[in-house]
């Protein structure tokens, strides 16, 4: 099976062998293992964030592939060199990884997914790309957030949340991070108390 997918998280599981949690715009969430190089290889080894393609062999279970092949389409280098912004990517990543096999639509999911780490790549505003990706995840899941969680807040903030979530990053005006936090955690709360999407503690 050959797919194009972004990588949310890997984890040792031997001395020589690692097993990737996939997101892919074919078959959406997967796990992989992949045997890692026994030296220094020409060919670029996984990497969070990445954006690559891959030939998978699922073995003799369905549910367990196996890398056979591994082509790197995007790295995404700048993320781990801040620290705010690794940790917000992260996090964005933990939330699909949670939910990545109950997530409906697989492409849609897929280019939310890509066009969220593109920005942490590339902003610095980052606590306003994972409220913004985050939103996005549950507005497109069914969820009534905009009609409920948006419409709970005075006109003042109101109105700053509704430019945050409406306008492109390189439209926004720099907003202080108390107040980008406190929209996250709001919508947080919300999504505990209103929706099925699980999020990390």
């Amino acid at each position: 099976m050959e797919v194009e997918a972004i990588l949310l998280g890997k984890t040792a599981t031997g001395s020589n062998t690692q097993r990737l949690s996939l997101y892919s715009r074919e078959s959406g969430f997967i796990t992989a293992y992949k045997k890692t190089a026994a030296k220094l290889s020409a060919n670029p080894q996984p990497d969070l964030f990445d954006t690559a393609f891959l030939n998978l062999d699922s073995g003799k279970q369905d549910t367990i592939y196996f890398v056979q092949n591994y082509t790197l389409k995007i790295r995404r280098g700048s993320i781990p060199k801040d620290y705010h912004c690794f940790e917000s990517a992260c996090r964005f990543a933990t939330v699909l990884s949670m939910n990545g096999q109950w997530l409906e639509d697989s492409k849609r999911t897929f280019d939310l997914t890509e066009q969220a780490f593109n920005a942490f790549n590339d902003s610095e505003q980052t606590e306003i790309v994972y409220l913004k990706s985050l939103f996005k995840l549950v507005q497109q899941e069914g969820f009534p957030v905009r009609e409920s969680w948006c419409r709970s807040f005075a006109p003042e903030p109101g109105k700053t949340l509704s430019e945050l979530l409406g306008n492109p990053l390189e439209k926004l005006k720099k907003c202080q991070a108390e107040t980008v936090h406190h929209f996250i955690e709001g919508l947080e709360v919300w999504i505990r108390r209103e929706t099925s999407v699980r999020l990390p503690e």
